[in-house]
């Protein structure tokens, strides 16, 4: 990061930028770039990805363009929309070529680390969220992050893009294309923190107790050398727009008022702070009820916290924010973490936002928030905001409106209690919420004037467990039918449409999967079938799409624009039942719904309510896919209706018959993902076959439905109505004819509907299918297929590769960086080694999750393939590798495994270096908290048992499934994994309460008056041992911690047991590893054999190989000299002259059993007359060719030197 722009030579800028236009970057190239570009005002080098276009740098004078370009205006209504949710990185890969920037950070094997979705990928989706009826996309955060931030919440800068995700033409392109389908963009923004640059003096390896005002809070420390910072207006800074000071002023204060978890406002009566700095100074943030240290504490203790308060920082924030919208034509923002946020930010911020978007012709610019707090603490930033003295008045906070709206976890807790939990009674607690929040909270639109509330409300969300891991895909169902027509938007998180299952929180990655084909999740096998994220979920016909995308169209048909302030009335008559919700809602009298569901998850339940029908009408439930008359219903002369439903049933009644839909195609053939082979037999054919949810227009379905792109195929309608649409389309086609790869099925938008031409098709239909040979076991039709018999191919010279459909590729010899990415090819130039494992990376249709890897031996042998050269287990044991480096053998592809006998639990870690480089571990173990709002009575009698969260959490959850065995677990490379549980137990189990176990060094928290000069002079107290971190292994357990403890009353365990040897194994490719007593599982298992060479056009080589084969039974190169000679390549030639093979020097070593140079003595002549020039016979045996050409033998031993180097 020490390249300044303003500094930086042209050759290096220059070179540099075309190297990111052409996307041929090295990493540690990438790496320079990354530093050059991460510097917001404007330049040449990093105009690609910045959204200022002001060249001085200024950053309260920022601002954005677009020339020429006319901006999309504002929904007219957003409580009219469905909002779709996702993590930008975990939803479609483009272009594979901008997901490395820095070394290490991208790796598809790990569900912590960047899989590489990005604004291409993402754009090549639109339609996919346009057909489920979702008509904006709430994104993650876009602008420029730490290696490893994923999720894209450590912000570095907040005017240029992260590179990885793409540049600003590819967002505008996205904005561009998503408001061509009617659809929104929002995207995710963050102001309350940044990265992760600044430590508190003393405390720069541990926590720091919260300071406001007293012995001068804490004076920031950079974490980064002053090599890697900025040249700014204010000196070397970490940030290049932002920066810290530390000077201390005695008079200054907070001023106020913030506000605490039940809205009570506080103000700052003391003084005494760093007002010229940008960030606080106040230590970490721990008590969230505290308002003021929620408001000044750093989150986490990670996020350098920003000093809203600051009008100097607001002015930043604001021009930046104004940049984007100008910039990118951006429709909304969804605020993180608003809760911690000072009111007088937001105060200044919005009004300045919505008056400049309003200036671009966006009216009703969006904004939201996270509302992961109480209501009463989310009334103080609703509209203009309430406290709760202010409820049931019309008045409110001085100053302007601020949020229009946000993500409402009071809803979500009632879910979670009645379907998760299994406390249907509870069921009541969601239109208590919605009358609380009537009178708590300023719903009236600034620009309308019209109440609207504009509450999100979801089912799932980025951070949580999926609700359906948790209890059962028809309890998700049940949400998103309340959600759907409850008042406010529904929020859908990526994946619920597609039933994605993954146990655990998406904090550590383990609900946040991907659309795409991934590979992260392949061990956590959730179905009999595996892990539903494994393939690719881009599906339009699955049976939970069809059911949102009817749910979403349901409600756009009844409720419409929703400019009615009727919208938002909400009947919510009792059912006689409280496991029973029923409520009516509708924008007109002629459009109202009933939706009424048993939240009994095993019982049926009766429900009578009062309606506003009559006797002998007709009541359909619009839910049923043909939105039949529902003759269950009885409405007596009352009005009332009377119902049985089943557990977990919902319906949702409509008056008189269902109104119409669009048409929707509800089945393909054959179906997304299928793959289909190639059968021998001349003439096969493969029936194509294209259903609609309706009858549609024949002629024009006919002329619409699309192989491969193209419209010659001749579709013909197959199933026709009585009224003559058609229903179903067929096209059979010579499966010779359809090369091996990807192949898609594709339907036009603007299909009508046979029985309402005014309806059609919302979005192109798209669907896809792999054709591979009878017997291709290539990656692409076989997704666990990871090792390929034959990949290296042609002596070691090519690579043939069994791919087709993939667009790029990359290569690694192991133990060597990635090539760059390159366009598929079938057979490609490689010199690979023998005993040497390739890894060959394909990215195909929107995911690079496809590996596989060759290694080969001379003679046509092979070798295990690998993702790390050599693996090693770390335990306390073995002091970390210090006594004994814990070297692991491979014992099946990308399978390690070692025996060791334990007679205790112990702490360990696999690394794959004999350095800490990298390792895996294990996701520390948190609890999952779920709370009811304080104006519930219940919230002080129910407390719930929280769920927890880590890997052990997760192993249990399988275990519980019959998912996994006892001895199985996943281990994760994230820099916040701990150590895993060995033990004589032979199984990951962690001890138990009752087994008293040497936890080693652990981290020390300061409080009070604590430091680390308190820490190295205490020595010890009545229970523990201090000592100041010294940073070695031996106390590598206490992590970066500052002091480290022990306890003196821990031992070894209180199991007096006699040793156990247990076999551990450890798969680097998935991740997963295994403890079992059963030490045969450690045994290596035998290599299928490659296919035999030679190809057709290499017969000269193996005529070649032939003749070496009888004049080199004496060949033995020995590796040691071989490294003393200077020779780039170590060949022989052979008549003819013509017949030439080039190999790498490492890959010409020759190995047989050792004998003496005697022994030899006939061989050595052999050697002489088949060669140019020979070395002599050295020590051991050896006969080394030296042109410039090679062909070589087999590899049948290594013979060891009396001194034990390897020879």
């Amino acid at each position: 990061r020490g390249c300044n722009l303003a500094k930086c030579g042209p050759s290096q800028t220059t070179s540099a930028a075309a190297l990111m236009r052409s996307r041929t970057r090295k990493s540690l190239l990438a790496t320079v770039l990354l530093w050059c570009v991460e510097a917001a005002p404007r330049t040449d080098q990093n105009a690609p990805w910045n959204v200022n276009f002001k060249s001085e740098h200024v950053p309260e004078e920022y601002f954005g363009r677009w020339d020429g370009h006319t901006y999309f205006p504002s929904p007219t209504n957003w409580r009219s929309l469905s909002i779709y949710q996702l993590l930008t990185d975990r939803f479609a890969d483009g272009d594979p070529r901008n997901n490395e920037v820095h070394d290490g950070e991208f790796d598809v094997r790990d569900m912590s680390f960047r899989h590489g979705g990005d604004f291409v990928g993402l754009q090549q989706k639109l339609h996919y969220i346009k057909g489920l009826g979702c008509r904006a996309i709430w994104i993650s955060p876009l602008f420029l992050n730490g290696p490893n931030s994923y999720h894209q919440y450590a912000m570095h800068d907040f005017t240029l893009i992260d590179p990885r995700l793409g540049t600003l033409e590819e967002l505008r392109d996205l904005t561009n294309a998503a408001h061509e389908l009617g659809m929104y963009v929002i995207i995710d923004v963050v102001m309350n923190h940044m990265d992760n640059q600044f430590a508190f003096e003393g405390h720069e390896q541990g926590a720091a107790p919260f300071k406001m005002h007293d012995d001068e809070e804490y004076r920031l420390v950079l974490r980064n050398p002053e090599r890697e910072l900025f040249a700014t207006p204010a000196g070397a800074q970490p940030y290049i727009d932002f920066w810290y000071n530390n000077t201390w002023d005695p008079s200054a204060t907070y001023g106020g008022p913030v506000y605490g978890k039940w809205g009570e406002a506080a103000f700052d009566y003391l003084s005494g702070t760093y007002p010229s700095s940008d960030f606080h100074h106040n230590g970490d943030l721990v008590d969230y009820a505290n308002p003021w240290q929620i408001t000044l504490g750093k989150i986490y203790g990670t996020m350098d916290d920003l000093r809203l308060e600051s009008h100097r920082v607001q002015d930043k924030y604001i021009a930046m924010s104004k940049a984007l919208i100008s910039s990118a034509d951006i429709d909304g923002f969804r605020v993180d973490t608003p809760m911690q946020v000072p009111l007088e930010f937001f105060k200044r911020w919005v009004p300045a936002v919505t008056d400049h978007a309003r200036s671009l012709g966006k009216e009703r610019f969006g904004i939201f928030g996270e509302f992961f707090v109480t209501t009463e603490r989310f009334a103080t930033m609703t509209g203009r905001g309430k406290t709760p003295d202010m409820y049931r008045r019309d008045v409110f906070i001085d100053g302007p409106a601020t949020l229009k709206g946000g993500i409402d976890y009071s809803y979500y807790w009632y879910f979670f209690i009645t379907l998760v939990y299994n406390k249907p009674e509870f069921t009541n607690g969601l239109p208590l919420v919605y009358h609380n929040e009537g009178f708590m909270l300023d719903t009236v639109d600034p620009v309308s004037g019209q109440s609207e509330y504009a509450m999100w409300t979801f089912c799932n969300n980025h951070d949580n467990w999926r609700m359906q891991t948790m209890s059962g895909p028809e309890q998700l169902r049940l949400c998103l039918a309340i959600i759907s027509f409850w008042p406010g938007t529904p929020v859908h998180y990526a994946g619920d449409e597609q039933e994605l299952n993954t146990p655990g929180s998406a904090l550590d990655g383990w609900a946040r999967e991907e659309l795409s084909v991934s590979m992260a999740w392949r061990s956590l096998e959730t179905t009999p079938a595996g892990n539903p994220s494994n393939g690719d979920n881009f599906d339009m016909t699955s049976p939970s799409y069809l059911y949102l995308q009817r749910l979403n169209a349901l409600r756009a048909a009844y409720f419409g624009d929703f400019e009615s302030e009727q919208c938002d009335v909400l009947d919510t008559p009792a059912t006689g039942s409280p496991e029973v919700l029923v409520f009516l809602r509708g924008c007109s009298d002629d459009s109202r719904v009933a939706v009424v569901a048993n939240f009994h998850a095993v019982e049926a339940r009766n429900a009578s309510f009062p309606t506003p029908w009559s006797q002998g009408m007709v009541i359909s439930n619009a839910l049923a896919s043909s939105g039949q008359v529902d003759s269950q219903v009885d409405i007596d002369a009352g009005g009332v209706a009377s119902l049985v439903l089943s557990p977990l049933e919902v319906r949702v009644l409509v008056l008189g018959s269902v109104r119409s839909l669009p048409p929707a195609v509800a089945a393909v053939s054959p179906a997304h993902g299928a793959v289909v082979r190639q059968l021998a037999l001349p003439g096969s054919k493969l029936n194509v076959t294209v259903q609609f949810d309706q009858p549609v227009d024949r002629a024009q379905a006919e002329a619409s439905v699309r192989l491969n792109g193209q419209y010659e195929h001749g579709f013909l309608c197959s199933t026709l109505s009585s009224d003559g649409g058609c229903y179903q389309l067929a096209l059979s086609v010579d499966l010779s004819s359809l090369a091996s790869g990807v192949h898609s099925i594709e339907v036009d938008q603007g299909v009508r509907a046979a029985r309402d031409g005014a309806l059609s098709t919302a979005v192109v239909f798209r669907s896809t299918f792999v054709v591979a040979a009878a017997e291709e076991s290539g990656v692409l039709a076989n997704m666990a297929v990871h090792e390929q018999p034959g990949l290296v191919c042609n002596y070691l010279t090519q690579l043939c590769h069994k791919a087709a459909g993939a667009e790029w590729y990359r290569v690694q010899h192991m133990g060597e960086p990635w090539t760059e990415w390159r366009r598929y090819e079938e057979v490609s130039s490689w010199p690979a080694e023998f005993g040497r494992a390739v890894l060959v990376q394909y990215h195909a249709h929107g995911s690079s999750s496809y590996i596989v890897g060759d290694c080969v031996l001379p003679g046509g042998a092979r070798c295990y393939a690998r993702y790390h050269p050599e693996m090693f287990l770390r335990t306390q044991d073995n002091d970390w590798g210090m006594k004994d480096e814990g070297r692991m053998a491979l014992v099946d592809h990308f399978t390690w495994a070692v025996n060791m006998t334990f007679s205790h639990f112990v702490r360990a870690k696999f690394a794959p270096f004999p350095n800490w480089k990298k390792s895996y571990g294990v996701l520390k173990e948190r609890d999952v908290y779920f709370s009811l709002p304080n104006y519930d009575p219940r919230h002080n009698t129910y407390w719930p048992t929280p769920f927890h969260d880590g890997t052990e959490a997760i192993r249990q959850y399988m275990l519980a499934k019959g998912l996994w065995s006892e001895s199985a677990s996943i281990a994760s490379g994230s820099g916040a994994a701990e150590p895993l549980w060995l033990s004589h137990l032979c199984k990951p189990d962690p001890p138990s309460p009752s087994d008293h176990v040497d936890e080693g060094w652990q981290c020390h928290y300061f409080t009070g008056s604590e430091d680390r000069n308190w820490c190295q002079v205490i020595g010890e107290d009545e229970e523990y041992i201090y000592k100041a971190n010294d940073k070695t292994e031996y106390m590598g357990e206490c992590g970066l911690c500052d002091c480290c403890r022990k306890s003196k009353f821990q031992n070894r365990s209180v199991i007096k047991e006699v040793n156990h040897t247990c076999c551990i194994l450890f798969n680097d490719l998935y991740l997963n590893y295994t403890v079992t007593s059963d030490v045969s599982k450690c045994q290596a298992v035998q290599i299928v054999p490659a296919p035999p060479d030679p190809q057709p056009g290499h017969l000269w080589i193996a005529l070649g190989m032939g003749i070496v084969w009888a004049i080199m039974p004496c060949a033995v190169a020995i590796h040691g000299v071989l490294q003393k000679r200077s020779n780039s390549v170590i060949s022989m030639q052979l008549a003819p002259e013509e017949l030439n093979v080039s190999i790498k020097k490492s890959s010409s070593a020759l190995y047989q059993k050792s004998q003496s140079c005697t022994a030899l003595s006939s061989a050595s002549t052999a050697c002489t007359a088949a060669t140019e020039e020979v070395e002599p016979c050295a020590e051991h045996g050896v006969c080394i060719f030296k042109p410039h050409r090679v062909l070589f033998a087999s590899l049948e031993h290594v013979i060891e030197h009396e001194g034990g180097r390897e020879k």
